[in-house]
């Protein structure tokens, strides 16, 4: 296998890899979204009340990291395809001055 194939293919295959990441945190984002959507613990209590604040503080907390880490596994993948595109074009390159 030639060089410029093996870096095409482990390029790609980090591509593919970023996409799914983005999938699946994207999806974790979501269900995290879901986590203690309401006060289950006694809105006329005030050590409820102030748990349910600082349980969503911390839950919108792992949302936002979440969702950072998603754009960078997307733009890994979208900046991973941009190698790919190069080396193809090297390649022909190579190959149309060798003629």
């Amino acid at each position: 296998m030639s060089e410029l194939r093996y870096l095409r293919e482990v390029w790609l295959k980090r591509a593919e890899v970023a996409k799914e990441c983005a999938g699946e945190l994207g999806a974790l984002r979501a269900q995290l979204d879901g986590v203690v959507t309401r006060n289950y613990f006694g809105m006329g209590c005030v050590e409820g009340v102030e748990l349910y604040e600082r349980l969503r503080t911390v839950i919108r907390s792992g949302i936002q990291d979440l969702e950072a880490n998603r754009i960078s596994a997307v733009a890994l993948d979208v900046a991973s395809r941009g190698v790919v595109t190069s080396i193809e074009a090297a390649d022909g390159e190579a190959v149309g001055g060798v003629r």
